[in-house]
């Protein structure tokens, strides 16, 4: 029995099926709603949000400058990593970060604002500031770090003689050779190293720091965001996001390449899944739209005009079965007939008979593009009581197909042996009374068929079975009339020229001024139609109480 296709636990293209694809790494954090395939929307958004927290970035470094040089660079180099991960977030996004360029020109202390006053190395920083910790014998009266504010304060250290009698010598030793910047520079390192909470941006945290970048990845992502599930390691935000999109285009293409056997996936499914293969396609490589839509056909079970399912399995004298059978739609009718010829001498008229009923069989392409195989069996039988007459008279009269779709009250004279009465019925000359009998069509109501033997080429016969499949005739004349219920002819208009210009180019199986063309997927369309609904398909209104088949306009 067919199912529809299962993979990872989930109807594939259900929610819960893209779901579980994106609950994991990044775009666990990215998709919301979790089950949602608008990924180059999400993605954006998050971009967006990326912009943002890197502009609180850029303020805080704007905020520091004056001590990201005595920061330790593993601190900026991390920064500076995660800015670049940042920025290759955006681009996978088609967005640009506008503020990474600024951001790498203070973690790279090119900006002027990071820059030392002084011309002082790092050793000579060093130094004085373990002079400034209490290295070196000194006769002051207040404290070295006291006296080093106050010398900022002064802007000069001419006035360092009132720290005692060594306060002089002593800022002259802070000073080196490098002037009274160095005092400068060193007041910036000693703060930073001093009261570094001074210097922690906005979100709590010392700038380039691990907590610091766990901060900015929860401003992105959310609060339940761990830098560790990153599939990429720590803060490698673009490389984690291209890997996440090239797995999850990878499983997303495995899920439906393998050969499907009595599988299927539904419209809103694979209209889910189309939407996804197409956002995945512009986000990333490894997916292409195409051929995931050549591989969703694969699992296509036949459809109608409104994306339902169809179904059906008619039992009966005429079985229609509608069967889905690795990866094809196929339509099996199997037909119980029983040839009544009225001389012996007909028999061979029995081919050709049948051989027009398989006419119907072959490659059809149906409701949109869906591929259709109809098989037709027919089963010749001994007794009209497990099966449909087929009357075989020899006359020139072409044919008629009759159909009761209830017991009529004469049914019992009808099923006897006077076949001439039979043939006047199916004729509509006779036995008026039952005549509405033979405008009603369901799948299982009773059928009977009336052939003249000098009349008979297999187009007839294909065209005579077609109304047991449930089509009415299609008249092309608009002046055609045909026998009613009631005195005189009931009117018919016919199918007008360029109403249906598919209809005008294909022809149909059942025009009954042509009968000689093959069966058009149209045709196949209402068949199909027919059973599933269990109602006559028309090509154009005969009686008041009909209606067209939705299928008359819908192309070949």
């Amino acid at each position: 029995m067919a199912r529809e296709l299962t993979q990872r636990g989930n109807i594939v293209g259900s929610a819960g099926y893209f779901a579980e694809l994106n609950g994991n790494g990044l775009l666990k954090q990215i998709m919301r709603p979790q089950y949602s395939v608008r990924y180059e929307e999400c993605i954006k958004d998050t971009a967006r949000k990326v912009n943002t927290a890197v502009r609180t970035v850029l303020d805080d470094l704007k905020a520091h400058a004056s001590v990201l040089y005595f920061m330790e660079r593993s601190d900026l180099s991390r920064m500076e990593k995660a800015i670049d991960q940042l920025e290759r977030f955006c681009t996978i996004a088609g967005e640009r970060l506008s503020d990474a360029s600024d951001c790498r020109d203070y973690l790279r202390l090119n900006h002027r604002d990071t820059h030392l006053k002084s011309r002082a190395s790092q050793r000579d920083l060093d130094d004085a500031m373990d002079i400034l910790r209490g290295h070196g014998s000194y006769d002051l009266s207040q404290s070295r770090e006291r006296i080093l504010a106050e010398l900022i304060r002064d802007g000069s250290h001419s006035e360092a003689y009132r720290y005692g009698k060594d306060g002089l010598r002593f800022a002259e030793d802070l000073m080196g050779r490098n002037g009274f910047d160095q005092i400068k520079d060193l007041y910036r390192m000693w703060q930073y190293r001093n009261e570094p909470r001074r210097f922690h941006g906005r979100w709590g945290y010392a700038i380039g720091t691990e907590q610091y970048l766990d901060a900015l990845g929860n401003a992105v992502f959310g609060s339940g965001f761990r830098s560790d599930d990153l599939s990429k390691g720590n803060h490698n935000y673009g490389d984690s996001l291209a890997e996440d999109l090239k797995k999850l285009a990878g499983d997303f293409s495995q899920d439906v390449t393998n050969s499907p056997q009595d599988e299927f996936i539904i419209y809103d499914n694979r209209q889910r899944m189309l939407e996804a293969a197409e956002q995945l396609e512009r986000l990333t490589r490894e997916c292409k739209k195409y051929s995931i839509e050549r591989q969703l056909k694969l699992y296509q079970r036949l459809e109608d005009f409104n994306n339902r399912v169809i179904e059906f399995d008619v039992r009966g004298k005429t079985t229609a079965r509608m069967a889905w059978e690795n990866g094809k739609n196929i339509l099996y009718i199997d037909a119980a007939v029983c040839f009544i010829l009225d001389d012996s001498a007909l028999a061979s008229q029995k081919i050709t008979v049948r051989d027009g009923f398989k006419k119907w069989a072959g490659q059809y392409t149906v409701f949109g593009g869906q591929s259709l195989e109809v098989k037709i069996d027919i089963h010749e039988k001994s007794s009209i009581t497990s099966a449909y007459p087929v009357f075989i008279r020899p006359d020139t009269f072409d044919g008629n197909s009759v159909s009761w779709g209830g017991t009529p009250p004469r049914l019992r004279d009808f099923l006897g042996v006077n076949i001439i009465d039979i043939a006047a019925m199916a004729r509509g000359k006779s036995n008026r009374e039952n005549y509405r009998f033979i405008f009603d069509w369901d799948p299982e109501a009773w059928k009977a068929m009336y052939l003249g033997s000098t009349g008979i080429t297999e187009e007839l016969a294909m065209h005579e079975f077609g109304h047991w499949l449930g089509l009415q005739d299609a008249y092309v004349n608009d002046n055609m009339k045909m026998p009613g219920p009631i005195k005189g002819m009931w009117p018919l208009s016919g199918v007008q020229k360029g109403v249906y210009p598919d209809y005008d180019s294909h022809g149909t199986a059942m025009e009954s001024m042509k009968l000689l063309k093959p069966p058009s997927n149209n045709d196949m369309e209402m068949v199909v139609l027919a059973f599933h609904t269990g109602q006559r398909q028309n090509y154009q209104v005969q009686f008041p109480w009909e209606k067209i088949s939705e299928a008359m306009g819908r192309g070949n």
